[in-house]
């Protein structure tokens, strides 16, 4: 449920369910190895409610909802698979993993005709490094590559979301009686593409 209000006074309200996200995970370790490989699929069911009036899309700009923000009401299906394995090394742990996701069409307006609109695939690669230094320090790299196909509406490509590549780290000092713990993540996004025309 989302709800706003504007400085003129007019109201916009959304209530209804979201899509439903079914998420399936296996983990497989190898025999006599420390080796384990990790498969993933994940399923966004298109049970919410995608074609939205101007009024409504309104509310779900808005910042007021309900116990928590909600982003998007309903989208297409989505199918994602990921593959990836993990190996330790005494007190380190490497892991690597891909994903990529299919998005469906949608029609996200009912206000607008021809419209529909199909968000681009993405692929993403990952990989994890953990070490543990000591009893009392943990150290974690992390590296993410995201690349974006080009969105289109009514099969005419439109936009593309430029590529990103992220670097993270997390480090961890464990002394009693406290935990002290530190984040670092920086983004480093190649520029959005607007495409006018099906040329490329």
């Amino acid at each position: 449920n989302a709800y706003v209000e504007d400085t003129d006074g007019a109201e916009a309200s959304i209530s209804s369910f979201t899509d439903t996200l079914l998420s399936i995970s296996y983990t497989y370790a190898l025999s006599n190895h420390p080796v384990a490989l990790l498969f993933g699929l994940d399923a966004n069911l298109p049970t919410g409610h995608e074609r939205l009036s101007e009024e409504e899309e309104s509310a779900e700009w808005g910042e007021s909802s309900d116990l928590f923000e909600v982003d998007n009401f309903g989208e297409g299906f989505n199918f994602g698979l990921s593959f990836g394995a993990m190996h330790q090394y005494e007190d380190t742990v490497v892991a690597f993993q891909g994903a990529y996701v299919l998005t469906g069409a949608f029609d996200p307006s009912s206000d607008l005709e021809d419209d529909e609109l199909d968000p681009g695939d993405q692929l993403l690669l990952l990989g994890l490094l953990n070490a543990q230094v000591s009893s009392w320090l943990n150290v974690e790299w992390l590296m993410v590559y995201s690349y974006f196909w080009a969105d289109k509406t009514e099969g005419t490509k439109t936009f593309q979301q430029g590529n990103q590549f992220m670097l993270g780290g997390n480090m961890t000092l464990a002394r009693e009686p406290m935990t002290i713990s530190a984040h670092l993540q920086t983004t480093f996004p190649k520029v959005n593409k607007e495409l006018i025309d099906d040329a490329w």
